[in-house]
């Protein structure tokens, strides 16, 4: 029989047993679609023991569960990495544990893959979240859509089932890529279904400022030519302004070059930056630093 691979990476999740509860239910009406589940559950260094307690005693009740403890916090797209690796499946999704995206969605997703589409995606109509996460992720999605991926869903997607086949790309992508990014950009194209995002009920988010700020700048620079191409635009921009200004100071003797001057400093900084990051992104990738570290495996 075929098998769905759901991974679902975690840190710090007050209780997994409403997730476990429903996952059961969703195993058994796939078992009625015609398809195994295989559940693959990656603990990101969570500080606290009872989460990987409950993890122990849900494999315990069912054998075919595969669960991995990291070492430390890597993140969570590496985390999904690592459960992918794992997976056994004829197709894998990933899911997050906080039920915001309701498990049953794998549901229709799987309906989709057995007619036959290699990549679907559960795109958010609505979410009931808090202001100012509604706020990034609008600015976050527009910028995508302008400098990257231009057909990317305006709202987003966490969740995706893909093909088998779309594995390999993933699993050998640059630790610094986005794979949601990467799984569109891969070209299949998407079977779209719709759902509307939860509220988070238990728990809260580990998506702080720093990390959402992260996920920006490595999903631009990881995606698209723009920020390089600023730099260039800019820095020939300045080279005419200061021509211009050279021939002003000389004209009127004004102190149009000094402010300049400083413009055109302020602009090297932003570029040396720019160039910082870009190599700090080669560094990570030719290094063969380990994207994770496994501390346990059950």
């Amino acid at each position: 029989m075929p098998t769905l691979s759901v991974v679902i990476p975690f840190y710090n999740e007050p209780s997994l047993a409403p997730l476990f509860e429903r996952l059961e239910g969703v195993s058994r009406t796939l078992k009625q679609q015609g398809l195994d589940l295989e559940i693959i559950l990656v603990d990101d260094g969570s500080d606290s023991e009872h989460t990987w307690a409950e993890v122990k005693a849900f494999k315990g009740r069912r054998k075919s569960v595969k669960a991995v403890r990291l070492a430390r916090n890597f993140g969570a797209f590496h985390a999904m990495k690592t459960g992918f690796g794992l997976a056994g499946g004829d197709c894998v999704a990933p899911l997050s544990a906080d039920l915001q995206d309701p498990p049953e969605l794998l549901l229709e997703m799987a309906q989709k893959w057995q007619a036959g589409h290699k990549f679907v995606i559960a795109v958010r109509q609505g979410r009931d979240d808090a202001l100012n996460t509604r706020l990034f992720a609008g600015l976050y999605y527009q910028f995508i859509r302008r400098l990257a991926i231009r057909d990317f869903p305006s709202a987003g997607y966490d969740v995706a089932l893909m093909d088998k086949q779309l594995l390999p790309y993933i699993l050998q992508s640059s630790v610094m890529l986005n794979f949601r990014l990467l799984a569109y950009w891969l070209g299949f194209t998407p079977e779209v279904i719709y759902y509307q995002r939860a509220k988070r009920e238990a728990g809260e988010s580990h998506w702080g400022l720093g990390k959402r700020i992260n996920l920006f700048v490595s999903s631009i620079m990881g995606f698209s030519i723009w920020p390089a191409r600023f730099v260039l635009y800019n820095g020939l921009l300045l080279s005419a302004l200061g021509l211009a200004a050279a021939i002003w100071q000389v004209v009127s003797g004004g102190a149009l070059l000094l402010a300049l001057a400083v413009l055109a400093l302020g602009f090297v900084v932003t570029a040396l930056g720019l160039i910082a990051e870009y190599l700090w992104r080669i560094y990570a990738q030719v290094s063969q630093l380990p994207e994770v570290v496994i501390d346990e495996v059950l």
